[in-house]
């Protein structure tokens, strides 16, 4: 909380802005790096498994999947 005077009378108010906050996570989130190429396939191959997986092992959808687990990583690295 910040304190501001007026007409000699001290005030207590808070400074809180929503942009700011927005702008402090926008810089947080940008200054967090994806992983290497590699790395990446190895989570996107890793998550296409746990679909297959959760799809009941269906044979033929591996392109499927990995379509799907490569939206998911993207989408946790903010990769588009």
């Amino acid at each position: 909380m910040a304190k501001k005077v007026t007409n000699g009378s001290t005030k207590t108010s808070s400074t809180f802005k929503p942009a700011d906050v927005v702008s402090k996570l926008s810089a947080a989130v940008s200054k967090k790096t994806a992983p290497s190429c590699d790395a990446l396939k190895a989570e996107i191959g890793q998550k296409a498994k746990e679909i297959w997986e959760k799809k009941g092992r269906q044979q033929g959808k591996d392109v499927e999947n990995w379509v799907e687990a490569e939206s998911i990583i993207k989408k946790k690295y903010g990769i588009r």
